[in-house]
């Protein structure tokens, strides 16, 4: 199985080779943002986010995710999940693991015929059937990494944060996203990975954003 995203072995950060797990979420839409969410710069929401994947604190990372596309991230990764088990020979853990959050099954036609933010919109109400969003996230994150790094997968670490860039968006504005270069380092390569990292700035405060920014 090739490496998923950052925010996912970091998006953790460059998607199954036959699921697309990428659905952008506006960086400018109308969210509420509590007074001790977000950080003050880039650069905190990089150091914030690199200690809770490092120390592998799932429900932290979540935090460090710009409010909009945290539920679409939980909604991704639940569907990769269900793409993993069809595959010939893969792990029945990952089978169990749905089982355990999603008795019902999940219906992936609903976002296999999406995209866009028709389908960021799919994932998101998928995160929403949680009890404990954090909770799926946090044990299925730790399940992908073992089966892709095995019991070498607490090796895998973030390292590094290049210069910041600013981030275009649609709109053409590029004051309230930025990106940087982050290296993954993994045990099975002396060459860590490189990933892109993107931030997010709602309602002046400053967020991860893994699914990119429109």
């Amino acid at each position: 199985m090739r490496a998923l995203p950052f925010v996912l072995t970091a998006t953790l950060l460059s998607g199954l080779s036959t699921v697309s797990l990428h659905a952008q979420a506006t960086a400018t839409a109308e969210v509420e943002v509590a007074e001790d969410a977000g950080f003050e710069s880039p650069q905190e929401a990089f150091e914030a986010a690199k200690t809770a994947f490092n120390e592998r604190q799932w429900d932290v990372f979540l935090s460090c995710v710009s409010p909009e596309q945290q539920m679409p991230l939980v909604g991704q990764m639940a569907f990769a999940c269900e793409q993993l088990q069809s595959r010939p020979g893969m792990d029945e853990r990952v089978g169990q693991l749905l089982d355990r959050f999603f008795p019902k099954g999940i219906d992936t036609a609903a976002y296999t015929t999406a995209s866009g933010k028709m389908q960021s919109d799919a994932f998101a109400e998928l995160g929403q059937t949680l009890d404990d969003p954090a909770a799926f996230f946090g044990e299925a994150t730790n399940l992908v990494m073992a089966l892709e790094h095995g019991d070498q997968a607490d090796q895998v670490q973030v390292g590094e944060i290049g210069d910041l860039q600013p981030y275009k968006t649609a709109d053409g504005a590029s004051d309230h996203a930025v990106q940087a270069q982050v290296t993954l380092v993994r045990p099975d390569t002396e060459t860590p990975r490189r990933d892109i990292w993107r931030f997010v700035s709602v309602e002046k405060r400053w967020f991860l954003a893994p699914l990119g920014a429109e």
